[in-house]
């Protein structure tokens, strides 16, 4: 439990910082996060297969440390190494200005609902269906259940153990 505080307190920070940094910036208009999400759907194209197109398939590829929640530096290792938009044509405040359009509620962190309500403005031929989106998103959240009872259980047998 300790741990947890610990992490939840960092985490905080961390959304602090970066809400922070971009206070003074800009919120993207409309037209540039609609293109930004047709970008991010053609580039989900290039990164799955057809039928594992979900905007919730790519949430969890830039999730990179699975918190749930996208952190500006995860967005920002998409942009940059997945989608390869290099600072001379994607300025790093342009990057801030769709952040904070994107961080709906000045969390310093992108939810799920906020990833997939950017990811559906674009979502076209290439974009996924809604109920495949749905269908990954439920069998995520029974997978992630089961490994929550999962590690209940083995922490259980070793409490036992001990």
């Amino acid at each position: 439990a300790e741990m947890r505080s610990v992490k939840e307190d960092m985490d905080r920070r961390v959304g602090r910082d970066v809400t922070e940094a971009v206070k003074d910036v800009s919120a993207a208009s409309d037209e540039d996060l609609n293109s930004f999400s047709e970008e991010m759907n053609a580039a989900m194209g290039k990164i799955f297969l057809p039928d594992e197109r979900t905007w919730f398939r790519l949430f969890r590829r830039v999730d990179v440390d699975g918190s749930g929640r996208i952190s500006y530096k995860e967005l920002a290792s998409m942009v940059r190494e997945e989608l390869r938009l290099n600072p001379k044509t994607f300025s790093e405040e342009k990057l801030q200005s769709l952040w904070k359009k994107l961080d709906e509620d000045s969390s310093g962190f992108i939810s799920a609902g906020e990833f997939g309500h950017f990811m559906k403005k674009g979502a076209g031929a290439e974009g996924m269906t809604s109920q495949a989106s749905a269908a990954s998103e439920n069998s995520y959240a029974k997978k992630k259940q089961a490994m929550a009872h999962e590690n209940a259980l083995k922490r259980h047998a070793h409490n036992e153990e001990a």
